[in-house]
């Protein structure tokens, strides 16, 4: 079992795509959910993605600064304007896929 690494640099990459395989079994499967391209949550892994961030933070039920606080200083957060735009991402149980979650917009 991954640990959960407690620094300043936030989670490990590993570390969430090992917690998104847990509940989604697949990046490619979140990404469906979502409604976005498997590779746009992959390049969110190593870059800045602000959509990108808020879906896999709402789907592990964090908020994206605990994911990636080096992300979002304040001085960052003055220029990610649209940010908060991608805050609406809500998870939900989904009782259909039997008890997994689902990420709505």
């Amino acid at each position: 079992m991954a640990k959960k690494p407690r620094n300043k640099q936030g989670w490990e990459k590993e570390y969430i795509k090992y917690r998104i395989r847990q509940q989604f079994g697949t990046l490619r499967a979140l990404a469906k959910q979502a409604g976005v391209i498997p590779e746009y949550l992959s390049v969110t892994l190593n870059k800045p993605q602000p959509k990108g961030e808020g879906i896999i933070a709402r789907a592990l039920g964090v908020s994206p600064a605990e994911i990636w606080p080096e992300r979002y200083t304040e001085a960052v957060m003055r220029n990610y304007r649209h940010w908060r735009r991608h805050d609406n991402i809500n998870v939900a149980n989904s009782s259909a896929s039997g008890g997994g979650h689902a990420v709505n917009r």
